[in-house]
């Protein structure tokens, strides 16, 4: 054999050596977090389009999330929730708690035991509760209170806790806002159902998902569950190799990468901003508005239910940890920012109308403060493990205290 052949065969050998490393490395990692060689990848891949909330769940799907905070295996229910599974209706002696929110509920982010609702059960066993998790990422009040009205009361909730994000909950309720961040032509844009409402007891008036510009992701979603490429690029899709070395490349690029920049106006408007012009003023005004109107028809479709209500606020990271703040503050340095705004608005509407009202804020920067993280923190901003389990213990806490779940011998307070 020639000099070259022989280098060529080595390189050869070589390539081989590193693939075959490369395929045993992926198969024991796929194996150590999953417990299956399949691969598993994309974020937000549970989610179908639905003609009513926008979006929804896919029942008894599976998917690995991954960003460079964390890798996830989830899975939703034969309901469609990213639960255990439920019987239709509670046992003898159990307090049905549904939960309602966004992605810090669906709590994609965290295996299923570390999530919220799955705490808040384990802490509230003794009194015979039973939590069920209606949390989709993406939502706001409007498709919340559509989760309750369409799917949730058939569980015959005693408690409805609804879990508000401070970030952009708000934002979520108007149309106006969301297409002056993200564009008409965006999928959250125009897929989202909306309410507005001409005062407090007004009714609501609903602008539903648009159909004509939700076919198209009606047809992906159906070709894409159906299609044989797509489940040979997500089997061969090396998830948990590339998702560790993704992480780690995060830690050593943390900070070095430029981050879009919004109208801030429209970014943090009403809820973190003490000053507005007076158009970003008349939009905010509307949004505000509609969510209060909305989280009233959400106590009154709860109540009419023979359930009781309450409102759990969820911090944004920047409300909690001051580096997020800083950078925040440093991004918009004009901004009139007042990163509590939105709790101290919210907690005095609330108590106007006699609704329960928990804010973790205060005790979450307390931990924060004592060297204990809370949000992931690279690429994600959403609660860690620790964040479900301070957040579920407060609430746990919270509701027991305001008699809104029934002591250990079954006996529940009334207003």
């Amino acid at each position: 054999m020639t000099p070259g052949r022989a280098r060529l065969a080595s390189l050869g050998v070589l390539l081989c050596s590193v693939l075959a490393c490369a395929a045993l490395a992926e198969c024991g990692l796929r194996l150590w977090y999953t417990g299956t060689l399949r691969g598993y990848s994309g974020e937000h891949t549970l989610r179908m389009p639905d003609e009513t909330r926008g979006w929804v769940l896919a029942p008894d799907s599976t998917s690995f999330q991954r960003t460079r905070d964390y890798g996830v295996l989830v899975e939703t229910s034969s309901q469609g929730l990213r639960d255990v599974e439920h019987p239709a209706l509670p046992e003898p002696g159990r307090f049905r708690i549904l939960v309602l929110g966004d992605s810090f509920m669906e709590a994609y982010q965290v295996p299923l035991e570390d999530s919220l609702p799955r705490r808040l059960e384990a802490r509230l066993a003794e009194r015979g509760a039973e939590v069920l998790n209606l949390g989709v990422g993406g939502y706001g009040t409007a498709q919340e209170l559509l989760a309750l009205e369409q799917g949730g009361l058939r569980y015959r909730p005693a408690l409805v806790v609804l879990a508000f994000y401070a970030a952009n909950d708000v934002q979520n309720n108007s149309r106006a806002i969301e297409a002056g961040l993200f564009g008409e032509d965006a999928a959250t844009t125009f897929s989202r159902p909306y309410a507005r409402a001409a005062g407090l007891d007004a009714p609501l008036e609903w602008t539903p998902p648009d159909r004509v510009r939700m076919q198209p992701l009606v047809r992906r979603w159906h070709e894409r569950r159906s299609s044989a490429t797509d489940a040979l690029r997500r089997a061969l899709q090396p998830a948990m190799l590339a998702h560790l070395l993704e992480q780690g490349w995060a830690r050593i690029a943390s900070g070095l990468a430029d981050h879009a920049t919004y109208d801030p106006e429209l970014l943090f408007g009403r809820p973190f901003l003490t000053r507005l012009s007076p158009d970003a003023e008349r939009l905010w005004d509307d949004a505000w508005l509609a969510t209060r109107r909305l989280l009233l028809e959400t106590d009154r479709v709860a109540t009419a239910a023979g359930a009781r209500f309450a409102v759990l606020l969820v911090p944004a990271d920047f409300q909690v940890v001051p580096q997020a703040e800083a950078a925040v503050r440093a991004a918009y340095p004009d901004a009139p920012f007042d990163s509590l705004r939105v709790n101290r608005e919210l907690e005095a509407f609330l108590a106007e109308h006699g609704i329960p009202f928990l804010d973790p804020t205060p005790e979450f920067r307390r931990v924060q403060a004592g060297g204990r993280p809370l949000f992931y923190a690279l690429e994600d901003r959403h609660w860690n493990a620790a964040g479900h389990a301070l957040a579920a213990e407060l609430l746990a806490a919270f509701l027991v205290e305001r008699g809104l779940v029934p002591d250990a011998a079954g006996a529940i307070s009334r207003p």
